[in-house]
């Protein structure tokens, strides 16, 4: 008779938003926590022992304002493409994750479409915006944002030919104050 091995354990990961693992020592520390308030919180988590995926939603909140024109969204502060390529998830000498050991994962960007109510407003606010989080990620110190911006030019056809941009302005509604039309 050949003895039955048990099927392996597949665990899930727990993540939680970063206001969960304010409270030291009642959060475990397998947890992984997402610092989108502000990178201090995610240093603070990581000096309690987690893994942190950096997400302040100073830099990588991608529903609030490109710019001051009065056609951008109803709400939230102005986060500039530049203000997303500047964001360094490692700033302060944070470690990289390594193993389970804690450290920053990486990053992410966040989209909340309460206000981008179609495809287009999604596109108009997710492009050319990810590309600045996508390079600080996978690419090595050093580069900076003239150097970016360069790239990008040539990176915008892609963009278009993949109709990831829209193919013209788009306006929200309730930033212009359109009459008969209202924000959630």
């Amino acid at each position: 008779m050949v003895p039955r091995r048990a099927a392996p354990r597949v665990a899930g990961q727990a993540v939680c938003w970063d206001e969960t693992g304010h409270a030291a020592g009642r959060l475990p520390a397998e947890v992984v926590v997402t610092a989108w308030r502000d990178a201090a919180h995610g240093a603070l988590a990581v000096a309690r022992g987690h893994q942190v995926v950096m997400a302040p939603h100073t830099a990588t909140y991608f529903d609030y304002r490109q710019s001051e024109d009065p056609g951008e969204p109803p709400r939230g502060p102005v986060t500039t493409l530049e203000d997303v390529y500047r964001f360094d998830p490692l700033a302060g000498g944070l470690p990289v994750a390594a193993g389970t050991g804690p450290g920053v994962l990486g990053t992410q960007a966040q989209l909340w479409t309460e206000h981008a109510p179609t495809p287009g407003h999604v596109r108009y606010l997710a492009f050319p915006r990810l590309c600045a989080p996508a390079e600080r990620a996978w690419s090595p110190p050093g580069r900076g944002y003239a150097d970016f911006h360069q790239r990008l030019t040539g990176h915008l056809d892609r963009l278009r030919a993949l109709h990831a941009l829209p193919k013209e302005r788009i306006r929200f509604a309730g930033a212009l104050g359109v009459s008969g039309k209202t924000v959630p």
